[in-house]
Parts: C-alpha cells; structure tokens; sequence
C-alpha cells in the first residue's frame, strides 16, 4: 500500500471514534458485520459492547466480501 493510501487508512480508522467515517451495516451471511470503505480498501469491522471495534479484515474492493466470507466459513 502506498503511503498515501496507508495515511487515509490510518485517518479513516482514527475517525471512527468519533463516529465517523463511510461505515454500513452488511447484510446476508455477513449480518452482524460493518464494513468501512476509504478508497478501494474495504475493512470488515465487528463492534462490540461500549462502541468496542474490532478490524477483521481488509481487502480491495473487489475481493473483499467473497474472500472474508470464504475465510468465516472455513474458520480460518
């Protein structure tokens, strides 16, 4: 990842405790998921009791949801 793309990352995710950022609720097989989009980057977030978030996973875009939930399934 670039420099730049890696300081967006860093920026977007710093963001999040403030209730920021491009976040949606996932739906179908990854209901009780949250993904978080900066750029062509999409993160899979779990969040927690006391607005707790865990980062899953990160993935460009066009992989990231097959991949991720490939990997649930498989319990890797």
């Amino acid at each position: 990842m670039s420099p730049s793309n890696r300081l967006a990352c860093k920026r977007a995710l710093i963001s999040l405790q403030e209730r920021k950022g491009n976040i949606l609720a996932l739906q179908g097989r990854l209901a009780g998921f949250y993904r978080l989009r900066v750029g062509r980057v999409r993160y899979i977030l779990a969040i927690r009791s006391g607005m707790v978030i865990d980062v899953i996973y990160a993935e460009e875009r066009n992989v990231v949801y097959q991949t991720f939930e490939s990997r649930i399934k498989g319990g890797d």
